[in-house]
């Protein structure tokens, strides 16, 4: 199958063999992908989730899943795309994954925003080696370094220098 052109698959009336392209050599996989697509979109159900049932199966063989999920994000291919029993997992899995970067992330930055504030308040401009050690910590080391904060007399102490 990959030495077959894909063009004439791809160009037939028949959802079947726009399917079976994916397995042959295609000349640019994501155009490929957004045709196929497309062509299944413009299907009424059930035929629709039928045949995006049969080209995720078949594409699983190319592993492109992770680029028909790209795809499917960007068009209407079902009525709710998160009812989807292979899409709908995998898009709230990735939802729930991007939440939990985003807070970490944002926790972590706003520690070390308010620590920077109180660094400075506390003993004045900061030297850039401070203000560049800030940012590689993490939140709970973050955590700790504001705690110990209320102990110290001086930033040598809060952050001894190496070597």
């Amino acid at each position: 199958m990959r030495e077959l052109d894909s063009e004439p698959l791809l160009a037939s009336l028949q959802i079947e063999d726009n399917v079976l392209a994916i397995l042959t050599r295609l000349r640019d996989r994501r155009a490929a992908i957004r045709k196929i697509l497309e062509k299944i979109a413009s299907l009424k159900e059930p035929a629709r989730r039928a045949a995006l049932d049969r080209f995720l199966v078949i594409s699983n063989l190319r592993r492109l899943a992770p680029a028909i999920e790209e795809e499917a994000q960007k068009m209407p291919i079902l009525d709710d795309i998160m009812d989807h029993e292979v899409l709908g997992p995998a898009i709230r899995k990735g939802m729930r994954q991007g939440r939990k970067e985003g807070l970490r992330d944002g926790m972590q930055v706003g520690r070390q925003e308010i620590l920077g504030q109180q660094l400075q308040k506390r003993f004045g401009a900061i030297p850039k080696r401070i203000k560049t050690r800030l940012t590689t910590l993490s939140v709970p080391e973050l955590d700790e370094l504001a705690l110990r904060l209320l102990d110290v007399a001086t930033l040598d102490e809060l952050f001894p220098r190496k070597g």
